[in-house]
């Protein structure tokens, strides 16, 4: 039996489905896999072309149905513009994170320095240190505990050609044991809370490790209390960060650090989701 067209594909797919615009959407991105096509506007000018592995398509289907994430499925994910290779060993590159490299280049550029070494800390895919690398053609340190998630990364810093350089260990640990000073420190780091309820496809999917911690604020509690040891004077730290955590935060830094300026900054949707951080003498 002759395959069927994409088009028809899609057609029946969705109308078996109680398909929304992100379950549509999902769809077209299995199928682009499925023919090794690169965006939609290919997918619509080869619609009425054979789908190349109709098995594999109701394959990954399954998986869909199932909640898992179309990225971990086709085994990558956009950020920024770029196509960065995804596995079940790192989080899904996310919206607010874009927002928080685009904060993090304008604050360096504003700082009118010409150089910077920057490290970015639970890099994961990569994407924090590959995009900063990339965007203001700076050398980055990424660090990681996990090796898997470090494979991935190295992995995106060869594929888009990327000047990071990468360390195992936890923390800031390998930077301090490797000497290394730092004028920035970046990090999307784990902070859900333990129990915290959180969407299905997320728990049973995404790595626990890069997302929670015992009470929400213990990686920053170690950056907080360590970062003297690494960074320069004057010396920056800047961070994802959710709106429930903002008043132990708060309270860590004036533990730690109560010398610093700090900045709390809004999010596209309005919520507290960026903290900068200005250490003048370490």
């Amino acid at each position: 039996m002759n395959n069927p067209t994409l088009r028809e594909v899609y057609i029946k797919t969705i109308a078996s489905l109680s398909a929304d615009n992100q379950v549509e959407n999902d769809v077209r991105v299995l199928l682009c896999a499925n023919n090794n096509l690169n965006s939609m506007s290919e997918l619509f000018v080869n619609f009425d072309k054979k789908i190349f592995d109709l098995q594999r398509f109701h394959s990954d289907l399954a998986r869909l149905i199932d909640s898992e994430p179309v990225e971990y499925i086709v085994g990558k994910s956009n950020f920024l513009g770029r196509e960065f290779i995804v596995s079940h060993d790192v989080l899904i590159p996310r919206n607010e994170t874009e927002e928080l490299v685009k904060y993090v280049e304008n604050k360096l550029v504003s700082l009118n320095k010409k150089e910077f070494l920057v490290a970015d800390i639970g890099t994961g895919s990569g994407c924090i240190a590959i995009s900063l690398s990339l965007d203001l053609n700076i050398s980055c340190i990424a660090t990681d505990i996990s090796l898997d998630a470090l494979k991935i990364a190295k992995l995106n810093n060869k594929h888009l050609k990327s000047n990071v350089s990468f360390l195992h260990g936890d923390i800031l640990y390998p930077l301090i044991d490797n000497d290394i000073k730092l004028d920035a420190i970046v990090s999307n780091p784990p902070y859900i809370k333990e129990n915290f309820p959180i969407a299905g496809s997320v728990f049973d999917f995404e790595p626990h490790v890069a997302l929670f911690a015992k009470h929400g604020t213990d990686f920053y509690e170690d950056i907080f209390r360590n970062c003297k040891h690494v960074l320069n004077s004057p010396g920056y730290m800047l961070f994802e960060i959710s709106p429930d955590i903002i008043n132990d935060l708060e309270e860590l830094l004036k533990k730690y650090l109560p010398e610093a300026h700090y900045e709390i900054v809004k999010d596209i949707n309005q919520n507290e989701r960026i903290l900068f951080v200005s250490v003048e003498k370490v």
